[in-house]
């Protein structure tokens, strides 16, 4: 799930659960029966805000390359999942789901290990809840075959805790498609000491020293001329609520929707006020990229 799904009002979110709310067969089984059995599999990396503050932090065993960095497919022997069991009849709706936990068996061998003696689940190595601000991935298995267990839709209740933002912070979340990475500069320093950002970032701020903030974006690039901010003032539910989400809320991969001229800032430098509003998501737009000569 991409930060700017998540509520800025609230920091340091973990998932609790991951549960079926409403499955659908494409088509139901004329006889027999049909297993679905799905997985959703944490990335193993948690990106966790605390105090306004940007965490990383990794579970399980990572491969590198030579040089240090990460390579793909690092991530081997991911131990943070849910699951759901569902099991459809022939002529009936599906049974209601059922959900895997972990192994307990697991999680207390692990205390041994540690020379724990306290029963209490406190350990951070076995009670520790992941990030939400995390890449999710959902499989499917079935039998008798994969084609019996095509979906006409899914959808998930993700459960989570969290804590409530101070309110002497401000968030301020620059959110660009994926077609372009341009540079944009912020005058102000935030709590992670962070300034400037390229691509979407997202920054935030003491308000009592940083009431205002200043974005400026390039008024090129690319060769595509800078169109304008757009500025999304509508509350995350609403947001949410809508099937089609709008320009602020591609997946990734996606390409971003048109906005209407009128809709835009045009100015390349905008201020936020955060004694106004304490979090703001913008989105700087550029022309579309001009037609590739044949």
């Amino acid at each position: 799930m991409q930060m700017g799904y998540h509520d800025f009002d609230r920091e340091d979110i973990r998932i609790i659960n991951i549960q079926v709310a409403d499955i659908q067969l494409a088509e139901k089984p004329k006889t027999g029966v049909v297993n679905l059995s799905l997985t959703y599999r944490h990335e193993g990396v948690s990106r966790l805000r605390r105090g306004g503050k940007l965490y990383l932090f990794r579970n399980g065993r990572f491969r590198v390359a030579a040089d240090g960095k990460e390579i793909e497919d690092n991530f081997r022997d991911a131990k943070i999942y849910w699951g759901t069991d569902v099991i459809c009849r022939a002529g009936k709706d599906c049974e209601p789901p059922t959900h895997r936990k972990p192994d307990e068996v697991e999680k207390w061998l692990v205390k041994h290990l540690l020379g724990e003696k306290d029963t209490r689940d406190t350990s951070p190595l076995t009670s520790f809840r992941p990030s939400a601000w995390a890449r999710l991935t959902v499989t499917l298995s079935a039998t008798p075959n994969r084609d019996a267990g095509k979906l006409s839709s899914l959808d998930l209740d993700v459960y989570y805790a969290s804590h409530n933002l101070s309110e002497r912070l401000g968030t301020v979340f620059v959110r660009v498609s994926d077609d372009i990475q341009p540079l944009i500069r912020c005058d102000k320093e935030d709590v992670n000491n962070l300034t400037d950002g390229q691509g979407s970032f997202l920054r935030t701020f003491d308000v009592s020293r940083n009431p205002r903030i200043t974005l400026r974006a390039p008024a090129r690039y690319g060769g595509r001329n800078f169109e304008g901010w757009l500025i999304d003032n509508r509350p995350l539910d609403a947001r949410l609520a809508q099937e089609n989400a709008g320009a602020l809320w591609w997946m990734q991969g996606e390409e971003s929707v048109p906005v209407a001229s009128d809709k835009l800032d045009h100015s390349p430098t905008l201020v936020l006020d955060l004694t106004n509003k304490s979090d703001y998501t913008v989105e700087p737009r550029y022309a579309a990229p001009p037609p590739k000569s044949t």
